[in-house]
């Protein structure tokens, strides 16, 4: 278990505000840590989503309301993954591509079906939209707006459409888009399931 002191200097070092005296300790800890580690990469991918007007010359120290946010986004990832991981062992068939998003449709957990189809590691979609790396030439926009329309609804939507897998080769997948909503019917995350139509083939 990291402690909150190391979370903290982990923030400030993912926005480059650590003080020099605490950040060749810290770089000592990272090397000897694969938890910090990673922590810090995932800090890297929270501190370059959130908006916040920061001017790191000119920023002594980190302000609270802006640790607090990425203090709380970090606890949001973590119950995301975790829903994903429990969605998959409680719901899903294990042939089922799981993606699990936050309320912006934002990437924050795969399964490893997911990426078997489409032969992108956790990693490189992580802090991505699905369409910034999913889709291309051969994607039907309208197709794509439909499921847009849905997100904004917070409805439950089943589309068929043309993505690409990280090779550029196209394929025909259906997707099973549900809103996961809070006590208040607003969106906690989406979870999206896939399957690859392989009997449908991509027109040249």
């Amino acid at each position: 278990m990291i402690s909150q002191k190391l979370q903290e200097q982990a923030v400030c070092y993912a926005l480059g505000i650590l003080p020099p005296e605490e950040q060749a300790h810290f770089e000592q800890k990272l090397g000897r840590d694969p938890e910090l580690r990673q922590l810090v990469e995932e800090m890297g991918g929270i501190t370059s989503l959130l908006p916040f007007g920061f001017d790191g010359a000119h920023e002594p120290g980190i302000q609270p309301d802006l640790k607090r946010r990425i203090l709380s986004a970090i606890d949001t990832r973590h119950a995301l993954v975790s829903f994903g991981k429990q969605f998959e062992s409680l719901v899903a068939k294990p042939h089922e591509a799981i993606v699990v998003t936050d309320n912006r449709g934002i990437i924050q957990w795969v399964n490893p079906t997911f990426t078997a189809l489409c032969g992108y590691e956790l990693h490189e979609l992580r802090g991505k939209k699905p369409s910034d790396l999913l889709q291309g030439k051969l994607t039907d926009p309208i197709a794509v707006q439909r499921i847009r329309d849905a997100i904004q609804s917070h409805k439950p939507w089943t589309e068929e459409l043309i993505n690409y897998a990280k090779d550029g080769t196209p394929y025909w997948v259906s997707i099973s888009i549900s809103p996961i909503l809070d006590e208040n019917l607003q969106p906690r995350c989406f979870v999206a399931i896939e399957h690859e139509i392989g009997d449908r083939a991509v027109a040249a």
